[in-house]
């Protein structure tokens, strides 16, 4: 009898665990928090918490603790110096290299619909949800902002058609929004949106992906 409540316990454990959502949620904020996890169980992927450098007492004298407060000090100077220079680097590097705005839209809508292709007939099996998603646009110049803020605005409007149709969407009367700012300098994003996709259905698509049968639209 108890080989067989074993089993039984066994089974249901995987049946359990195979109908278990897998969820990943995104909140903007300072910082940008992600957290994933499985049915009611998350936990925090992005940002990861620095570890804390434990510190013996015995270093505590006055001394040595000058000594360590100047190394610090040191140390973290030549830190911002670098990071200064990255910094400028990398903004030399993104105005050279930076793709137009519609550009990037572009590529979203891609992945949207190869991510789409990829889930075939699966891709209802996932379950998109928007507490919200607001876009406000700034910039410099007036007319550039104006320009930038048609385009955001009509991407937005293509996404909360497509994903519907694509995927079980869920999001309230105004949760996606887009505004103009004319007094601000830059793009800002305030959203909380949660995907979320059982177990089960993970392993079907990877199969399908594998075995060529995604039953694309």
């Amino acid at each position: 009898m108890k080989p067989l409540i074993i089993i039984s316990a066994i089974i249901l454990f995987f049946v359990l665990l195979l109908m278990s959502k897998f969820r990943v949620r995104v909140v903007t904020g300072d910082p940008l928090t992600v957290r994933a996890g499985l049915g009611p169980v998350m936990i925090k992927i992005f940002p990861r918490k620095k570890k804390r450098k434990k510190i013996p007492l015995s270093k505590f004298s006055q001394k040595k603790y000058l000594k360590m407060s100047e190394k610090l000090r040191k140390k973290e100077k030549r830190k911002a110096a670098k990071e200064a220079k990255k910094k400028k680097e990398k903004t030399e590097k993104a105005e050279k290299e930076k793709k137009s705005l519609s550009e990037r839209i572009e590529d979203i809508k891609s992945i949207v619909r190869l991510a789409v292709k990829t889930a075939g007939k699966y891709s209802k099996k996932i379950t998109v949800t928007v507490k919200r998603f607001r876009v406000t646009v700034g910039g410099d110049d007036a007319a550039e902002t104006a320009k930038t803020y048609g385009a955001v605005a009509g991407a937005l409007s293509y996404l909360t058609e497509l994903l519907p149709a694509a995927v079980t969407f869920r999001a309230g009367p105004g949760a996606i929004s887009a505004d103009a700012d004319f007094l601000a300098e830059k793009i800002a994003f305030d959203a909380d949106a949660e995907a979320a996709i059982r177990l089960i259905n993970v392993l079907r698509i990877g199969l399908a992906v594998l075995t060529g049968k995604t039953g694309g639209r």
